[in-house]
């Protein structure tokens, strides 16, 4: 990211939004952006199985096989 906007009593929390970035990640990381979308994609959706119930996980599974 070639300008980020310095933190002011307007924008206080500009620097830290701008490194949460998918586009400073991947720069940071040296990989592309849509490989950051997509692997917090991932990540988020395997927290949303965490504490699911073992019988709506298995449908869920199920369902996706099917398409």
């Amino acid at each position: 990211m070639s300008s980020i906007r310095g933190p002011s009593r307007r924008f206080p929390y500009s620097e830290m939004t701008a490194a949460r970035s998918a586009e400073h990640c991947a720069q940071v990381f040296g990989a592309k952006p849509l490989h950051v979308k997509r692997i917090y994609k991932v990540i988020s959706e395997a927290h949303l199985f965490e504490n699911m119930p073992d019988h709506q996980a298995e449908i869920i599974a199920k369902m996706k096989a099917a398409k």
